[in-house]
């Protein structure tokens, strides 16, 4: 009888052990995934970058910072001039404060959404309230059914455009006589 009772007590450690470890490895998984979230979340916060360019060009500029950080840019080269020169000498900044400054004196601005980088001329971030039709809604999204943050959305024929939020939605008012919307993605880079 006594040799029973030492084998469920035996067994009993046993499960325990094996249910305490099981609780263990969950916790650290569920702390290195809060962790992650947190991260990723403040990484366009949290980074500096350090450049020093003179005489290069936006794109070289931007280039500069995809290789030394984990940023990538969206923008339509067709809106967005690439090629101007600029002189560029900042140490340790936030990207916010690099892209202040690179695209000082222009109607570009720019929304960092996570790691993306979305460049847009002012206007097309702008509902214009000239000729007011009708306000389209919508959200664009890829063929696996993800939504494309940084997609311009303009009316063919017109300089009004959006460009498309975090989560792929957009709200656009349309002229009188306006009949086509155009959208256009360029720059997405995996």
């Amino acid at each position: 009888m006594e040799k029973i009772r030492k084998k469920i007590l035996q067994s009993d450690d046993l499960w325990s052990s094996k249910l305490l470890k099981i609780m263990k490895n969950t916790l650290v998984i569920l702390l290195l995934a809060v962790g992650q979230v947190i991260a990723t979340e403040s990484y366009s916060q949290t980074t500096a970058l350090s450049l020093n360019m003179k005489n290069a060009s936006i794109k070289e500029v931007m280039n500069q910072i995809e290789n030394k950080s984990e940023f990538y840019f969206l923008y339509s080269s067709k809106l967005i001039d690439v090629e101007r020169k600029v002189n560029i000498n900042v140490s340790n900044e936030k990207i916010s404060k690099i892209l202040d400054q690179l695209f000082e004196g222009t109607d570009i601005i720019h929304t960092v959404l996570e790691r993306q980088i979305v460049l847009a001329p002012k206007m097309l971030t702008e509902t214009t309230t000239q000729q007011q039709g009708k306000t389209i809604t919508g959200t664009v999204k890829d063929s696996n059914g993800q939504p494309l943050p940084g997609v311009t959305v303009v009316v063919k024929g017109t300089s009004v455009g959006i460009v498309t939020d975090s989560n792929g939605k957009y709200s656009i008012s349309l002229p009188e006589k306006a009949e086509v919307l155009v959208f256009s993605f360029v720059g997405m880079k995996h």
